[in-house]
């Protein structure tokens, strides 16, 4: 610190003044860091709460797209396990193709082709 130009001090209540006003302007300046500081402190907590709205935005965003993908998943398995029910069913229709003797045999194959094509006809309309 500094020392003012004060007079000489000769007596205790002089030193007991300029102590005391020595004192006030120290507790002034550090007030002034506290006020300094308490600002910096709100913009601190004005960042955290910005990075927890972000935090919870993104998490927000992550689980909507993991739903996303797990509806995307089960439909996928879906059409997965129908495709491979219509595969076998063209299988068992060409084999049975190769050995057709009688008319009827026939007939009943075109209706499971027929049933295969509306099964075809009714997944493509909901994808």
């Amino acid at each position: 610190m500094k020392q003012k130009n004060h007079k000489k001090i000769t007596t205790i209540d002089g030193l007991a003044r300029l102590v005391q006003v020595e004192f006030l302007d120290v507790h002034k300046k550090f007030s002034g860091v506290n006020k300094n500081f308490s600002g910096i402190n709100r913009e601190i907590s004005d960042i955290h709460r910005e990075i927890s709205d972000f935090r919870g935005e993104t998490a927000g965003r992550f689980n909507k797209l993991d739903d996303d993908i797990n509806y995307l998943h089960n439909h996928i398995s879906l059409v997965e396990r129908a495709l491979a029910e219509i595969r076998q069913e063209v299988a068992d229709i060409k084999k049975k193709l190769n050995n057709v003797i009688y008319r009827h045999e026939l007939e009943a194959l075109k209706d499971r082709v027929a049933r295969i094509e509306r099964k075809l006809a009714v997944s493509g309309r909901q994808c």
